[in-house]
């Protein structure tokens, strides 16, 4: 493993931070499909926030919304990665065979 010095002590590995590795699993998990309905979800919170008096129902609502949001990134990082683990075990497999 090679390591770097970042200062003040701090020593970080050849492998990537945690957070930098799940944002490019995520923005690699986002297909067009996944877009869309984060797009539609975000244009019905808008609408509920704008439309509907202030008070708790809007509030609940745009929670609800934002709750459909993470269901939908977070099935569409699932995907992701059974697809990377599908390609790695067909790889390993195709490795083996030569």
């Amino acid at each position: 493993m090679v390591e770097h010095s970042l200062g003040k002590g701090e020593v970080t590995g050849s492998n990537p931070v945690i957070s930098s590795r799940f944002f490019v699993m995520l923005a690699s998990a986002f297909d067009k499909r996944t877009v869309l309905a984060i797009a539609a979800l975000a244009g019905v919170a808008v609408l509920a926030w704008f439309t509907m008096a202030a008070d708790k129902v809007r509030l609940v609502t745009v929670v609800i919304l934002g709750f459909f949001a993470f269901r939908i990134i977070l099935g569409a990082m699932r995907r992701s990665v059974e697809e990377n683990e599908t390609r790695e075990a067909h790889e390993t497999h195709e490795d083996e065979r030569e």
